[in-house]
């Protein structure tokens, strides 16, 4: 009798790309849309490859969220989406790639594709339908069956990026911890964490993989089995818990395997991970999950703890390097939170500061500060006038002195924009403007959902803007130079055909690297090259 979940260790390795995968044979023909359905799990991976394959103009991601489908809804913004895309020149057909959670709520796939007003064809796929169905030939039949092409999908549009799912953030976040992360998932999820993230090859994961049939015969007995036994041969200290689509929209039992787990002495902490939250607002949860989970006794006046760092969240620890020199001169010993030990589940004593370098830290240095009287301050040091800034802000919540006095912003004929997380792209324009001080710089957080918005409004200043949209940048900023994940191009260059275009990778967008070393003296060269060469 088979097991009614498996437990696999995570790897980078697999889905090889010495053969033809199924969006690359949609892809070769240049009139098919390939429509991207599900959590932002699925849709992300997808999106990433087409990233890669150069094939974002015959992309359309479709994310739906949970309301959609606990309200029915799914199917109606499916053919909304799909009804826009009938507008687009050169679209001769649609492939609709369905998910699990398509397949799970039984959403009337078959009408989506009669509202839609062009030729759509649906490709079923994932782990709970995998044993049942044949992709592969399903799709070359699905191909044959297209009206001949009279045309091509032009390059002059792309959408904009489809961000991390909600579990791969806290995974990230994890690596720090003396942790055992688990990821309770039908076993397709993730591969959202492979297509372009380098950082994911050596990731701490263990997750779960069923189908329908294991899915029918109950799957939460089976998981508790595999997390024991693998929690037992991990030596970490606790168990984190992250859910994904298909164990969110079952309704999955967490309590009762919270339960089951104690019982059998694995100390456990959930993560109220879905997959159809993004990658901030998951660590967000988490972070402050972590901060009243134990509370810390006594406090040691000499560490500094950093709280938000995540190899997705900022890539490298190059960022940190600055700031983290100049306060161990000062007497100070500075860690990545977690880091600093978590032995049986306990927190070593507060820390006398939280030094906050992502938005996802904010709420949980805001909790602590309220709980445990640990106060905080936030900024990325980024060459000597930023770090001349941090260090003001530092010495305001070390030791109460005067605010910092507010900056002149003076308005010059070149304005710079700069796209990214609200505490990254601060310490960009910290020490920009140190360099060019008549240079008019603003700053633009990219948050389609709304959870993210709520995250990243208390950031928002006269400076700043929160966009979901091209035609929302397009209207508030015409920028002379553009700084942002180079991801953001294709979308954004049909909106800014005059601006130069910086690449500075965002791990939070690309799954990749982080602020290059070099990044002043790009900043340099193009500031140069436009004070020389453009008149605007």
């Amino acid at each position: 009798m088979r097991d009614a979940c498996r437990v696999e260790a995570y790897s980078a390795e697999g889905g090889g790309k010495h053969f033809m995968t199924l969006p690359e044979r949609i892809w070769q023909r240049g009139d098919l849309l390939l429509a991207a359905a599900g959590s932002l799990a699925c849709v992300r991976t997808l999106y990433l490859r087409a990233a890669e394959l150069g094939k974002l103009h015959q992309f359309l991601p479709c994310p739906l969220t949970r309301a959609d489908y606990a309200a029915g809804q799914a199917a109606e913004h499916l053919a909304a989406r799909l009804r826009e895309a009938a507008r687009r020149p050169g679209v001769g057909g649609v492939v609709l790639y369905a998910s699990c959670a398509e397949v799970l709520t039984q959403c009337d796939l078959e009408q989506v594709a009669e509202q839609a007003g062009l030729p759509v064809r649906i490709l079923l796929r994932g782990p709970l339908v995998a044993r049942t169905r044949n992709a592969v030939a399903e799709l070359e039949q699905i191909l044959s069956t297209f009206p001949p092409p009279v045309g091509e999908i032009p390059r002059g549009s792309a959408p904009l990026p489809v961000l991390p799912p909600d579990f791969s953030g806290v995974a990230s976040l994890l690596q720090s911890w003396d942790a055992y992360p688990f990821l309770l998932t039908a076993g397709g999820c993730t591969g959202c964490l492979t297509l372009g993230d380098d950082a994911t090859a050596g990731l701490r994961l263990e997750h779960s993989r069923f189908d329908d049939l294991e899915l029918a015969a109950g799957c939460e007995a089976a998981a508790v089995n595999g997390i024991a036994r693998g929690f037992a041969h991990s030596g970490r200290a606790f168990c984190g818990l992250m859910g994904s689509a298909i164990p969110e929209l079952l309704g999955m039992d967490y309590t009762g395997i919270q339960e089951s787990l104690a019982e059998r002495g694995v100390p456990v902490l959930r993560f109220p991970c879905t997959g159809f939250e993004s990658a901030p607002v998951g660590v967000d949860r988490a972070l402050r999950n972590l901060a009243t989970w134990r509370r810390p006794e006594g406090r040691d006046n000499q560490r500094i703890s950093i709280l938000g760092y995540s190899d997705l969240a900022l890539g490298s620890r190059q960022p940190l390097r600055l700031g983290a020199e100049a306060l161990t001169t000062r007497g100070y010993q500075v860690c990545v939170w977690g880091e600093e030990g978590f032995g049986g589940g306990e927190l070593r004593s507060a820390p006398a500061l939280n030094w906050v370098v992502t938005a996802e830290g904010l709420g949980a240095a805001r909790q602590m500060e309220a709980d445990y009287g640990i106060p905080y301050f936030c900024g990325l040091p980024l060459e000597r006038y930023g770090l001349e800034r941090w260090l003001s802000r530092f010495s305001t919540a070390a030791k109460g002195a005067p605010p910092e006095k507010p900056v002149e912003h003076e308005t010059g004929n070149r304005t710079l924009l700069l796209i990214g997380a609200p505490i990254a792209t601060e310490g960009l324009a910290w020490a920009i403007r140190g360099e060019y001080p008549n240079c008019r710089i603003l700053r633009a957080f990219y948050a389609p959902y709304r959870t993210l918005k709520e995250l990243y409004r208390p950031f928002l200043t006269a400076d700043t803007l929160l966009f979901g949209d091209p035609a929302e940048l397009a209207a508030w900023a015409t920028p002379d130079v553009l700084l942002a994940d180079p991801l953001f191009f294709p979308s954004l260059r049909p909106w800014f055909p005059r601006a130069e275009l910086l690449a500075c990778p965002e791990p939070g967008v690309c799954g990749r690297g982080g602020l290059p070393a070099r990044w002043l003296e790009d900043v340099a060269c193009v500031m140069s090259a436009i004070g020389k060469s453009h008149t605007w």
